[in-house]
């Protein structure tokens, strides 16, 4: 499937996002390394002051396209080009979480960018969770993700070396199963909307699946047959 100038110059721009933002994590964890508490006192405040701004990797690397006239921006009234501000995201942890956005007019083929984001990410393996807004996109979608002939599903499939593997919510899949496919998952937006509750909640519902996501010893019922088949490990923990 041949890009149209605007979807290539869009990947473009996703390449280079993604060159600044490798290197704004090269520059925090060179940081993260740096003792310093180490250095002449001249320098601590300075280095300090580095070290926190390199923390948001996320953020150097937004800031640093403009500089470089990558992003394109908003044209205003006065002809300015305007570039939206970065909005910082955590994990539960407080490590910063890269996101970014491509905005294309209706019809502009998002779903071919997309696999085509996804393409140019280098992934191989990991898992990608696909949210569309409606049912008719869903069935429409998860349609051409299943059908190995079409031109979505062939990107995938060079994405992964061939090795996609499709999932819908209701789904199980193990760390293995991350480690060795490039996981697919598809749901439809009103499934995560705590609007609807019914079909959000459903994803909250325990498939007793995900154990192998998780440390032995934090899973309760394999804690509870390793201690009856070795009732002896306990005790010596003990001791």
């Amino acid at each position: 499937m041949e890009l149209k100038d605007y979807q290539q110059q869009t990947l473009d721009t996703f390449d280079r996002y993604l060159e600044v933002l490798k290197e704004a994590r090269r520059k925090a964890d060179e940081f993260s390394t740096v003792n310093i508490d180490e250095l002449p006192s001249v320098l601590r405040e300075q280095s300090a002051a580095l070290a926190r701004a390199a923390t948001d990797y996320p953020l150097a690397a937004w800031e640093s396209l403009p500089e470089a006239s990558v992003l394109p921006g908003v044209t205003d009234a006065q002809g300015q080009n305007l570039i939206p501000e970065h909005i910082s995201r955590e994990s539960a942890a407080g490590e910063p979480i890269p996101h970014v956005c491509l905005k294309v007019p209706t019809g502009g083929g998002k779903t071919l960018l997309g696999v085509e984001a996804v393409r140019h990410l280098k992934l191989g393996t990991g898992f990608v969770l696909w949210l569309v807004p409606t049912k008719a996109i869903y069935t429409q979608t998860w349609d051409a993700f299943r059908n190995k002939e079409h031109p979505y599903r062939q990107i995938l499939e060079h994405a992964s070396g061939g090795r996609v593997k499709l999932l819908q919510k209701d789904d199980r899949f193990t760390k293995q199963d991350i480690e060795n496919h490039l996981c697919i998952m598809l749901l439809m937006l009103p499934a995560a909307n705590r609007n609807r509750n019914k079909e959000f909640l459903k994803i909250f519902r325990d498939s007793s699946g995900y154990a192998s996501f998780f440390p032995v010893e934090d899973d309760i019922r394999e804690h509870q047959a390793l201690s009856e088949k070795y009732p002896d490990l306990e005790t010596a923990e003990d001791d």
